[in-house]
């Protein structure tokens, strides 16, 4: 499956025509190549960067209050093979503005039959204003222009009036120059700047046509102009205009542009309910918020103050300290609430020394991050007593909510962070507290750090993880697994680690993945993306399912242990089988490459098929908001799709 992001965080606009307004939440790009008469100092306004095509231009870039980058057009076009003698003699691919036609061909007709009867046009509209022999048809394959230039003893070209006038380049200049053409254009301001020498330019019909003569009668001037153009175009392809747009990507102050998004978000979800949420069901969802703080305690993300006024009501002998990141939730706080104390922060990079805070709440905030990690580690390392972390449950109705949260997954973040936690669960709509897990819609979870609670984070450094363990200690890794034993060195489940993204070099598993449910596998692999640095290797041996059920059917019956597992305890069920295809597979859509088979090294392979399998990240795959859903969803599509095929193909033998 391809996974697009709906919420991106740079947008680049290729401007045409205008656009009226942008997302104020991404950093909005601009390249301005065409219709600079359109561009006004109003709609510069909405972007953050201005590359422009023309030289000349970003003058008036400046003079609009703007700055801008010169970022030239591209092209992919390389030279042809040179040809012994020409197919065409003069060339021209553009329409003929409605019946219009264009200056240059104009310009060219005014010089008499001589030069018009050379002239090859593809394009719409030049019916009644060239001869019919000079019509070659509407359309030129792009695939096959290259060759056309190539095999031109010149192609013209021209520019709309503003474009001329204000210096913008027509692309098609760079693309007859990198295929190996010579290339006559109207006056263009800039282009000796661009070009030097290489692009031969005109103002009037005597100067065209002494242009036209020297090009035709002197073979080695033409071979010349055609050099020149090779050597000249080099710095304007493709990938140069992507190195500099990525190298400004790459420069983004992503700090920044996050604090603008939650400014946004803030002024626009939470100004209208501003003084509006005391009602039964917040307030009891704060009440068991403060129920489960004590002593000096931080409400991080508070917002505009209100829901932190109504947990020091609820229980007065809190010393509450409010941390909000946004501007807009900060002054109004400080302004609402006066006799209490806010300060202004990062969730995930606290202004504040360690511990120095009994209680650090986390409370309804970590399902607006795609990475709650970081927000975690720092409410940790802050914290002397407790972390309280209250999420809602699968909900996604909020467009800033990134993760659908489930309990158990929930339980699985706790587990990696506190050795003892324990969560309340209360309903919908009104609020109140319920034991049925089934009926949790909001949860309160609270992790205990006193005395021998406190599972200290480990240095945020690369290092390797063996996930799954169990009893099998491989010197140099960090050894998880969810069971104490005396291999295990940090207990936390494999679906949700407690390491900061990008921090491990390596992983390996052995022999643990089809203990785990099919779509609790690509979870976890969502976070094995998130953990390694990119490079990482991944190592996965696990049974081969093709095999193993290859030689049950063949007469070793004993087989079919190896395939659901000897059930002695929970522990050894196998929930799932694998192939290295659809290893490989699952592996490609979250971000890994170089995926290989190799020989199994693990003593499973003495005893039952193996595989192993390796590969390496090379880029971060955002996590799904919602991954079993839509790993169930896929799946059921697939299999009905396949079922359905079958199906037909029964239908269509009989």
């Amino acid at each position: 499956a391809v996974m697009t992001s709906k919420d991106p965080k740079v947008l680049i606009h290729l401007h045409g025509v205008p656009l009226r307004e942008l997302k104020e939440t991404t950093h909005n790009i601009i390249w301005i190549h065409s219709h600079p008469d359109m561009v006004t100092a109003q709609s510069l306004s909405f972007y953050d960067h201005i590359f422009c095509l023309s030289p000349a231009f970003l003058g008036k870039i400046n003079n609009m209050g703007r700055k801008g980058d010169l970022l030239i057009g591209g092209t992919a076009k390389t030279p042809q093979p040179v040809i012994d003698h020409f197919l065409h003699e003069i060339v021209f691919v553009a329409n003929g503005k409605q019946g219009k036609g264009r200056k240059i061909i104009h310009d060219l007709l005014s010089l008499g039959e001589k030069w018009i009867d050379r002239l090859d046009v593809w394009g719409e509209g030049w019916e009644g204003i060239l001869p019919k022999h000079c019509i070659k048809g509407i359309y030129f394959d792009n695939n096959k222009l290259p060759e056309l230039y190539a095999s031109s003893r010149v192609v013209l070209n021209d520019h709309h009036e503003d474009m001329r006038r204000e210096g913008f380049l027509n692309p098609r200049i760079l693309d007859v120059m990198a295929s190996g053409g010579v290339v006559i254009s109207d006056a263009l301001i800039c282009a000796e700047e661009i070009f030097g020498e290489a692009l031969l330019t005109y103002t009037t019909p005597s100067e065209l046509d002494g242009i036209l003569h020297r090009l035709f009668e002197d073979q080695a001037y033409r071979k010349h102009m055609r050099d020149l153009g090779i050597d000249a175009v080099k710095a304007y392809t493709f990938t140069d205009v992507a190195k500099k747009i990525i190298g400004h990507i790459v420069a983004i102050d992503e700090e920044d542009l996050e604090k603008r998004a939650k400014n946004h978000y803030m002024e626009t979800v939470w100004a209208p309910v501003k003084g509006k949420l005391d009602t039964d069901r917040i307030r009891r969802l704060k009440e068991v918020t403060a129920e489960q703080c004590e002593g000096k305690t931080l409400d991080v993300g508070c917002a505009n103050g209100d829901s932190t006024a109504i947990m020091k009501r609820h229980n007065p002998s809190l010393d509450l300290t409010g941390l909000e990141l946004t501007d807009w939730g900060y002054q109004e706080a400080v302004k609402s609430h006066a006799d209490m104390t806010f300060i202004q922060g990062d969730a995930g990079k606290l202004p504040l020394p360690d511990q120095s805070f009994d209680t650090v709440v986390l409370d309804h905030i970590i399902e607006h991050a795609n990475d709650p990690v970081p927000m975690i580690m720092e409410a940790k390392r802050v914290a002397r007593k407790r972390v309280v972390i209250g999420i809602p449950i699968m909900h996604l109705n909020d467009p800033d909510h990134k993760i659908a949260w489930r309990v158990d997954d929930f339980r699985n973040l706790l587990f990696g962070f506190f050795p003892r936690f324990s969560i309340r669960g209360m309903r919908e709509p009104d609020g109140i507290e319920v034991q049925e897990i089934s009926k949790w819609n909001f949860v309160v979870g609270t992790g205990y750090l006193e005395k021998d609670d406190r599972k200290e984070i480990l240095p945020l450094k690369p290092f390797a993880l063996h996930l799954g363990c169990g009893q099998q200690r491989l010197k140099g890794f960090l050894n998880i697994d969810m069971i104490p034993s005396p291999a295990v060195d940090l207990l936390c489940d494999s679906r949700r680690l407690p390491l900061a993204a990008g921090t491990v070099s390596r992983i390996e598993t052995y022999h643990m993945i089809e203990h785990l449910p099919r779509h609790d596998f690509l979870e976890a692999l969502f976070e094995w993306n998130r953990v390694l640095e990119e490079g990482g290797a991944l190592i996965i041996e696990c049974p081969d399912f093709d095999a193993t059920v290859r030689e049950y059917v063949e007469g070793k019956r004993f087989r079919i242990n190896n395939i659901f597992g000897l059930q002695r305890h929970l522990g050894d069920y196998h929930l799932f089988g694998y192939t290295f295809n659809d290893l490989a597979e699952m592996l490609q859509g979250v971000g890994f490459r170089e995926i290989q088979q190799e020989a199994p090294t693990d003593y499973h392979a003495a005893d039952e098929p193996s595989l192993r399998i390796s590969a390496v990240k090379v880029h971060n795959v955002p996590r799904l908001a919602d991954i079993q859903g839509f790993s169930i969803q896929y799946t059921h599509q697939i299999y009905a799709k396949a079922i359905e095929s079958e199906r037909m193909q029964k239908k269509e033998r009989h």
